[in-house]
């Protein structure tokens, strides 16, 4: 959190300032957002899976070919948000902060990072690839986006324990959908 409030060095914070000042921590963030907006009922206006899904895959898939940082277009870095605003997002956001720090922590952490962190990557993308065709299904985004969350969190908190335990209880679901489909 100090990290994002960190950021920048004027009035106004912009997405690249805030993405490279995270660095290669930055994948997780960017792979957590848009999975927690496709777990509200958010999911259930028609494209936003799609477009949740495509900013997934972009950000996985930088990550499976080992890029060092998230790059993300110009007009998206330049985007910008008012210091005071990003401190009230993060004042807002502590509590939850907190939270996720009490059941996370640093454990098994070579999970986390490559090769090992693509055992994690790799079924976001799973995940996200199947969110547009099954778009017509109601929940079927979100039941696909706690995965995503639960994956992204490993890597964003470095815990590869919550990181095997999330890839468990992601195959498992998918095995179960797909005996009920079939």
């Amino acid at each position: 959190m100090r990290t994002i409030q960190g950021a920048g060095k004027s009035a106004t914070v912009s997405v690249g300032d805030l993405t490279d000042a995270l660095g290669s921590r930055s994948f997780g963030p960017l792979l957590l957002v848009p999975s927690l907006i496709l777990i509200t009922p958010l999911s259930g206006i028609p494209g936003a899976p799609t477009t949740g899904a495509i900013i997934i895959v972009l950000v996985a898939a930088q990550m499976v070919f080992g890029n060092s940082k998230v790059w993300l277009p110009e007009f998206v870095r330049q985007r910008t948000l008012r210091r005071s605003r990003l401190n009230a997002v993060a004042k807002k956001l502590k509590p939850a902060a907190r939270f996720v720090d009490r059941i996370t922590s640093r454990r098994m952490v070579f999970l986390t990072h490559r090769p090992f962190s693509l055992l994690l990557v790799i079924p976001c993308i799973v995940l996200a690839l199947a969110m547009p065709p099954l778009e017509i299904v109601p929940m079927t985004s979100t039941i696909l986006a706690s995965g995503i969350f639960l994956l992204a969190l490993a890597l964003t908190a470095q815990d590869g324990l919550l990181g095997l335990i999330s890839l468990v209880l992601t195959v498992g679901a998918v095995v179960l959908a797909l005996v009920l489909i079939f």
